[in-house]
């Protein structure tokens, strides 16, 4: 039976590191590609800064074979439970045989870690971090400090974090994943250094923002530099225009009812309503304990005013088909008989009724998020693209 190798992926955008990345794993497998890819919005709690469809094309143009979504909730979550979700998700399609995640380096003995934060010792650590205030990074980088030995580096690197995670929702599947090192460009950096051919997502968005399409062109596949010269970037400003609105409009206990707060950051979140813009509501809300990156999501929760509920603990609860090529087409053929999740290529009322409420429920959280990501534009996108818009397919 056909089998593939997974990759969980935002191609925020689609760049030569990923390229490199595919082209490896292919290389290292001889396996069909599986991605699991966010949608509209980032883990980071930033908006994509290309629409869904537009980034799986482009990793199936690029040597993909079959792009899944990774839903909402799951993205707008702590990496934790990003990984983990992303790992269920492919895993669920009765075609996962192989991993593969990005690592900064190839410092560390993932599957060990993995192992030892399973541990009651590992897990008090932690826990004694969170309760001084520690943010959940930094908490697991010191409880992995006090129990291995002092010449082991701290884990602070996104990618790396990621990695273990990756590596532990995958023990009980018996899977270890490829760790392939990321190519030059740290995940951090800003600026995309002089001739560079890799670069990091962030460095690509800044300068894209400016217009140095010259720095651009140079670590993006050609096709990808003509979409993104096409394109304009999500505003900030929108966003916060929206955020404000609900900050100011939902009480305190209506906030918390939305999101996932925790700790009474419902009040403070309420505070920030008279912020003038998007960075100063951050400055006055981060802390130890709150990353950017979480109240970013915290923010989005709000904007959406979904259930808190879906942002506890989420798993995915459906295969959402974004793009796809021959080869993919033939792992859908497979998955229709194997997958323990059902599988949407079509969003017509009646399929959707058909799967139940769960799904239902699901599916309209993630076309709310696609119709507040049409709003991030000027001119606004049309509304509606969630039902109307089909997985691609590239022969």
């Amino acid at each position: 039976m056909l089998s593939a190798c997974g990759i969980i992926a935002e191609y925020n955008p689609f760049h030569n590191g990923h390229l490199w990345q595919l082209q490896q794993v292919k290389k290292l497998t001889g396996l069909p590609v599986m991605i699991a890819m966010s949608g509209h919005f980032t883990q980071r709690g930033e908006a994509a800064c290309l629409d869904k469809w537009t980034r799986a094309k482009a990793a199936v143009a690029a040597g993909a074979d079959l792009v899944l979504e990774l839903p909402l909730p799951c993205v707008l979550s702590s990496g934790e439970f990003f990984a983990a979700a992303g790992v269920e998700l492919l895993a669920s399609s009765g075609c996962l045989t192989a991993l593969a995640c990005g690592v900064e380096g190839a410092s560390f003995d993932f599957p060990t870690l993995a192992r030892l934060s399973l541990t009651p010792a590992y897990a008090a650590s932690l826990r004694q971090g969170l309760a001084e205030g520690l943010g959940y990074a930094a908490a697991c980088s010191r409880a992995f400090a006090s129990h291995l030995p002092k010449n082991i580096p701290p884990l602070k690197k996104a990618n790396d974090i990621l990695a273990l995670e990756y590596t532990k929702a995958l023990l009980p599947l018996g899977i270890t994943p490829i760790y392939l090192p990321r190519q030059e460009a740290a995940h951090e950096a800003n600026e995309i250094a002089p001739g560079a051919y890799f670069a990091s997502g962030r460095a690509l968005r800044a300068a894209w923002g400016k217009n140095e399409w010259q720095k651009v062109a140079s670590c993006v596949p050609r096709s990808i530099l003509k979409i993104m010269q096409e394109r304009t970037l999500p505003r900030a400003d929108l966003f916060w225009h929206l955020a404000a609105y609900r900050l100011r409009t939902l009480s305190a206990r209506e906030i918390a009812a939305v999101s996932a707060c925790s700790e009474g950051l419902e009040e403070r979140l309420k505070a920030a309503a008279a912020s003038g813009d998007l960075d100063s509501a951050l400055k006055f809300l981060s802390s130890k304990r709150y990353s950017t990156s979480r109240l970013r999501r915290l923010l989005c929760q709000i904007i959406l005013a979904q259930r808190a509920e879906l942002y506890k603990k989420p798993r995915p609860a459906y295969l959402r088909v974004l793009a796809f090529n021959d080869v993919g087409r033939s792992l859908l053929k497979v998955m229709k008989k194997r997958a323990a999740l059902p599988i949407i290529s079509k969003t017509s009322p009646s399929v959707l009724k058909r799967l139940g409420p769960t799904v239902e429920e699901r599916f309209f959280a993630e076309a709310a998020a696609t119709d507040l990501y049409g709003l991030l534009f000027s001119p606004s996108l049309p509304t509606g693209l969630e039902h109307t818009t089909s997985p691609c397919y590239l022969p």
